[in-house]
């Protein structure tokens, strides 16, 4: 079974699965022009910071009208899932099941 799948050859010794002219075929070579870890995490934060400026932020209204929103969604969502709960488990005690 082995020998038909190609990983084993006849006389029983497996075949190798990396090709023998690469011993590592994914890897490049490093780049000597890359900038170092420090530089390259201080570019990451200085990027961040710019797409952040771009970013147009709710004025105080607007967070304190979503919200209200949220909450009130928040609070109709838990009062129907409790009334939900309570009515499923009276119902259990009642008839016995």
């Amino acid at each position: 079974m082995l020998q038909k799948q190609g990983q084993m050859t006849e006389d029983g010794t497996p075949t190798s699965r990396r090709p023998a002219s690469s011993a590592t075929p994914g890897r490049r070579p490093p780049n000597p022009n890359r900038p170092g870890l420090g530089k390259r995490i201080g570019n990451y934060f200085a990027e961040v910071k710019v797409e952040l400026a771009k970013v147009l932020w709710p004025n105080k209204e607007e967070t304190v009208s979503y919200s209200k929103v949220v909450l009130i969604t928040l609070i109709l969502f838990l009062r129907t899932a409790n009334f939900s709960v309570t009515q499923s488990l009276f119902r259990q005690t009642m008839t016995g099941q």
